[in-house]
């Protein structure tokens, strides 16, 4: 036994079984969520969507927010339901409604 820890100590033994370590993974932020930085500039907006609730069991209307960032600038519509039906042409008359050139566009997630 007191040999092998002979043969331990030995260069060949070491450079043959030494653990070595490999290369290490970077961790870098891929796909952070996080609202645009406009610095000073229009057309970085903000959309989201509110229910306005249900009464006797009927859903009620859902309503469309959209505000740039830097001017606060606010549209506002109104849709029946959400689905690709009621939303595309609202969306669509949002985006034409804005005076200036879109850079950006944050939903926060949300279906819109």
């Amino acid at each position: 036994m007191s040999h092998l820890y002979n043969l331990r100590q030995s260069h060949t033994y070491q450079t043959v079984r030494r653990k070595k370590n490999g290369t290490r993974s970077v961790q870098r932020a891929i796909g952070v969520r996080r609202r645009p930085d406009p610095q000073g500039r229009p057309g970085f907006i903000r959309i989201d969507r509110v229910h306005q609730g249900d009464k006797d069991g009927v859903k009620g209307l859902y309503h469309i927010n959209a505000v740039d960032d830097v001017t606060q600038f606010e549209v506002v519509c109104s849709v029946e339901r959400i689905s690709e039906t009621f939303m595309i042409p609202v969306l669509e008359e949002i985006l034409a409604t804005f005076p200036f050139k879109l850079l950006a566009f944050h939903s926060d997630n949300g279906s819109e």
